[in-house]
């Protein structure tokens, strides 16, 4: 399944760059960054729906532990989604402007 995550990010964040490439847009570096952040919102999204449905927590002290670690859970995934994209893309573009010919 990480396999798969990698490649999904990868793909995803090298079309949407290329296409940005296409139309003579060459600042990619953080577009190259957030376009694999999209899992991420979802969930964020999925863990509120999770939190008002599912859950039984009545308390403050449970709330903000399970805020508190869903936020970190949530940092870390849009860090390495976004590292994962940028080197994908990084790599990418390098190839693809070694093969244009100068003359």
């Amino acid at each position: 399944v990480f396999v798969l995550w990698v490649c999904c990010c990868a793909l995803t964040t090298i079309v949407v760059v290329y296409y940005r490439l296409c139309a003579e847009n060459y600042n990619w570096w953080w577009i190259s960054f957030f376009a694999s952040n999209g899992a991420g919102m979802h969930l964020v999204a999925y863990s509120f729906f999770y939190f008002a449905t599912q859950l039984s927590i009545t308390s403050t002290t449970g709330t903000l532990l399970y805020a508190s670690y869903m936020g970190m859970l949530v940092v870390c995934y849009v860090l390495t989604s976004g590292a994962v994209g940028f080197v994908a893309t990084y790599f990418f573009q390098r190839q693809i402007y070694s093969a244009v010919k100068r003359d």
